[in-house]
């Protein structure tokens, strides 16, 4: 057995370090519909590098004790609301996305993670990619109960039999109808893909914030049934 942070073999029944269970995505278990697509590492998911080692622990502390993708899912969800503190003015400018790396580093004076929805569902997400769960970041527009358009994201996770709707920021899931019932209307999703930190004006080297995300991919017709 090999176990992270630093690839340690070891055969014997005390591990010099806590092991992370992740669900195993080969043909035969979990694999990613998109071949991989939804489970990759970008400026913005931090993992499996030693950098994202704290991304790993604190994903298998979120899905501990579950034994499907399904409830795992459910209780990374659950668990990022619990931490996160919605704030779109003290501490992060809203026209940006904060990496997973950024928030866990980030807390307000109750300890809590700060951000807005953005940051729960990146969160999220890079819990879920962490333990091999695939999952995708939606942006999403639509008329919000005063009639106003409103922006907003959530994620889906992959169960191995469909994709599941999780937004941590509402706390719910499986769920889609959440939106109807608030009164939401005129929905349209994007894929938010391959986030760059690099091309931020000025920040070369990158901060964890990001500001452009690359190859928005339009969901929508097949989106309509689920959500509308």
């Amino acid at each position: 057995m090999r176990v992270d942070p630093d690839d340690t073999s070891t055969h014997f029944v005390w591990m010099p370090y806590d092991g992370i269970e992740k669900y195993n995505n080969d043909a035969n278990h979990l694999p990613d519909p998109d071949n991989g697509v939804n489970l990759n590492t970008s400026d913005i998911y931090h993992f499996p590098f030693n950098e994202g080692y704290n991304i790993i622990f604190e994903a298998a502390v979120a899905g501990d004790n579950s034994t499907t993708p399904y409830e795992t899912a459910n209780q990374i969800t659950d668990y990022v609301y619990k931490v996160m503190h919605y704030d779109d003015e003290a501490f992060l400018d809203r026209s940006y996305t904060a990496s997973d790396l950024w928030i866990i580093n980030h807390t307000n004076a109750s300890g809590y993670y700060i951000g807005v929805c953005d940051e729960y569902a990146t969160l999220s997400n890079a819990f879920n990619r962490a333990l091999g769960i695939p999952s995708k970041q939606y942006y999403l527009n639509m008329t919000n109960s005063s009639g106003n358009r409103s922006a907003h994201e959530m994620a889906e996770i992959w169960d191995g039999q469909e994709w599941i709707h999780s937004d941590p920021t509402w706390n719910s899931f499986d769920n889609p109808d959440i939106y109807v019932s608030r009164n939401c209307s005129n929905m349209y999703f994007w894929n938010m893909k391959n986030a760059d930190d690099s091309l931020d004006a000025g920040d070369p080297m990158g901060d964890g914030l990001l500001h452009f995300w690359l190859d928005f991919e339009r969901e929508y017709l097949g989106m309509l049934d689920k959500y509308n």
